[in-house]
């Protein structure tokens, strides 16, 4: 599994956009679309798993891989853990998104699935998805109608920009298990 920015891909050709490479292009590309009374992206953040796929592209991309693995895992020295600049940059690219009315209005109140039928209605030029969605919206707007392009989040950042967000679901194993390393095995 993998996430893409998915867009329609009528609005980029009204609107003569070409699908952005960079994290100014992206900007760029959603002032556009907002400018012409289109909301750039569809957001449903009910649950707020969605927020933490954008959260961690934009980790992976503006944060070295080695620092938020040590983080993540919580092996750095106490005083370090997610101290690195980069994660501060990824709230702030986050927040900018929310703060430039780039995503639909009541996005925490709106459910994933509310927002992608919106999409599919054509009442947002882009979202971000993962990829077994695409056949929901295939169907619901054509297989022609619809592109995608991996999400430029990170550019100017010691992340690695070819980095994908995938398969961002997790196990987790209880501390209180009698065995755990069988556990670990199973997964």
């Amino acid at each position: 599994n993998a996430k893409f920015m998915v867009y329609n891909k009528q609005y980029f050709e009204d609107l003569g956009l070409s699908v952005p490479t960079t994290w100014d292009e992206f900007l760029s590309v959603c002032q556009t679309l907002k400018e012409n009374d289109i909301v750039p992206i569809a957001f449903g953040n009910e649950f707020p798993w969605a927020s933490s796929h954008y959260m961690g592209d934009f980790n992976a991309k503006l944060v070295p891989g080695d620092v938020r693995q040590n983080d993540y895992l919580l092996t750095a020295e106490p005083d370090t853990l997610f101290t690195h600049p980069g994660y501060v940059e990824a709230l702030a690219r986050f927040k900018l998104l929310n703060d430039k009315g780039y995503f639909n209005e009541g996005a925490n109140a709106l459910q994933h699935s509310l927002a992608r039928a919106s999409f599919i209605a054509g009442r947002a030029g882009m979202m971000y998805v993962e990829l077994e969605e695409f056949v929901t919206i295939a169907d619901g707007m054509g297989a022609d109608a619809f592109g995608f392009f991996p999400f430029p989040s990170g550019t100017g950042g010691e992340g690695d920009q070819n980095l994908l967000t995938g398969a961002p679901d997790g196990f987790m194993v209880s501390a209180e298990s009698e065995h755990p390393e069988e556990a670990i095995t199973f997964l």
